[in-house]
C-alpha cells in the first residue's frame, strides 16, 4: 500500500516545492494542496529580493476530501503534497490516511511538530500516529556535536528491549558507562528482559509520580556515558522533560526505547512527548499476512483471536486473557476496523457513518 508521510524541520515549504518539480519532471501527476486558506505555497527562499519555489494549489482542502479520491483515482494522479498540514483538522488527517490507502495514492503532508508556545499541534500528533514515515526535510534531526535525545519506536515484535540490551552491552564492552531505567508499570519490577530470552537488571525502576531530573548531577559525577529508557511510552511527559533537560544541562546521549501508539492507533503519554521532541528512529518488524509487509499498528486481540477495540489504554500481556500483533497497515484496517479496502465505495460510506467525512 501507498506510505503517508509526515515531514518537519526547516525548509518544509521549499522540500515540497522542490518535491514538485522532481515528481513532474518525472512526468508523474501530483495534487498540490494548502491547508492554510489553499493560498499561494510559497517558500522564504529569494534570489534578488524574489521568491523563487512557489506553487498554486490545485485541489481544495474540504470536508469531502476522501470524495475527491475517486476523481483522483480517475485522474492517475501518483501523490498529494499538503503544506501546513499543522493546520489541518483531525477528520481531513482520518480522511487522508484512508485515501492514500484506498486508492493508492502517496500523500506527503509538511507541518511543524511543534507551535511558538512549544505545544504539539492536534494535527500534527494525528498525523505522527498514523503516518508510515515521520522524518525531517533535511534527513538530520539534530547538531552532530551535541549529545541527543533519541526515540527508537516500533510496533509489537519490533525488537526493542532486544536492541536496547544490545546496546548496553556494546558500550559497556568499549568500557562506558550505561544507565538502564524502566518504568514500573511493566511486566517485571526490575527485569528489562526481551521475548528472546535477553535479559539485565534495571538501574532505576521509576514509578508514575518519580522526577528523574534529579538523577542528573548524579549522574554527571559518576561519569556516566549513556542512559537507555525501556519500555518509554510508558513514562509521563514530565519524566521526558526530565530526560531532555538530563540530555541538554549535562550533555549525556539518552536513548529511549517504545511503542509509537496504542492498539487503537493512539500515542502514549510518553511516545507523544517524544515524538514532539525527540530524534525519531524507526524500527522495522513484519506483519504476518501471506504479503510479509511491514507492521506498522499494534492490535489487541483475546485469545481466541478476536480483535478488541475498546478498552483501556494499558493492558500489559499476561499471557491468559490477552494477546497482541503487529500487524501491516492493510491488515490493520480490513481486520481490526472492519474496512473493505478494495471497495472505494464502502470505506466512503463508513467514514461518512463515523461523521469523518460529510457532504
Amino acid at each position: 500500500m501507498k506510505k503517508l508521510y509526515f515531514k518537519y524541520g526547516n525548509g518544509k515549504t521549499a522540500d515540497l516545492c522542490q518535491t514538485a518539480y522532481n515528481y513532474r519532471e518525472g512526468g508523474a501527476k501530483i495534487v498540490v494542496m494548502n491547508a492554510d486558506g489553499n493560498q499561494t505555497i510559497a517558500s522564504h527562499v529569494e534570489t534578488n529580493g524574489k521568491k523563487i519555489l512557489t506553487l498554486e494549489p490545485n485541489a481544495p482542502i474540504n470536508e469531502y476530501l476522501f470524495g475527491q479520491g475517486f476523481a483522483f483515482k480517475t485522474q492517475n494522479v501518483d501523490a498529494i503534497l499538503v503544506d501546513n498540514a499543522h493546520m489541518l483538522t483531525e477528520n481531513h488527517i482520518e480522511q487522508f490516511f484512508y485515501l492514500c490507502k484506498t486508492f493508492g495514492i502517496t500523500v506527503i503532508t509538511y507541518g511543524n511538530r511543534l507551535n511558538k508556545l512549544g505545544e504539539t499541534p492536534k494535527a500534527s500528533m494525528r498525523l505522527m500516529e498514523l503516518s508510515d514515515t515521520i522524518e525531517p526535510v533535511d534527513g538530520e534531526d539534530s547538531f552532530a556535536y551535541r549529545a541527543n535525545l533519541q526515540f527508537y519506536y516500533g510496533a509489537m515484535n519490533a525488537s526493542k528491549t532486544a536492541k536496547l540490551l544490545y546496546k548496553a552491552f556494546e558500550l559497556e564492552q568499549k568500557g562506558l558507562k550505561v544507565i538502564t531505567i524502566k518504568p514500573s508499570i511493566d511486566r517485571s519490577a526490575t527485569m528489562i528482559s526481551s521475548r528472546i530470552g535477553l535479559e539485565r537488571k534495571a538501574d532505576i525502576v521509576i514509578n508514575p509520580s518519580d522526577r528523574l531530573y534529579g538523577y542528573g548531577e548524579y549522574f554527571a559525577k559518576e561519569h556516566v556515558n549513556f542512559i537507555l529508557v525501556d519500555e518509554a511510552q510508558f513514562l509521563s511527559a514530565i519524566q521526558i522533560d526530565d530526560l531532555a533537560k538530563i540530555n541538554h544541562d549535562f550533555n549525556i546521549p539518552v536513548r529511549c526505547y517504545g511503542l509509537k501508539t496504542d492498539f487503537l492507533t493512539h500515542h502514549f503519554e510518553g511516545s507523544g512527548k517524544l515524538l514532539a521532541i525527540a530524534d525519531l528512529k524507526k524500527l522495522r518488524t513484519i506483519c504476518h499476512c501471506i504479503e510479509r509487509n511491514g507492521a506498522e499498528f499494534n492490535a489487541r486481540r483475546y485469545k481466541n483471536g478476536e480483535y478488541i477495540t475498546e478498552g483501556s489504554q494499558v493492558a500489559v500481556d499476561d499471557g491468559k486473557e490477552i494477546a497482541y500483533d503487529s500487524l501491516c497497515d492493510r491488515c490493520y484496517i480490513t481486520d481490526v476496523q472492519g474496512y473493505e479496502i478494495d471497495k472505494p465505495e464502502k470505506v466512503l460510506k463508513k467514514l461518512m457513518d463515523k461523521g469523518i467525512v460529510k457532504c
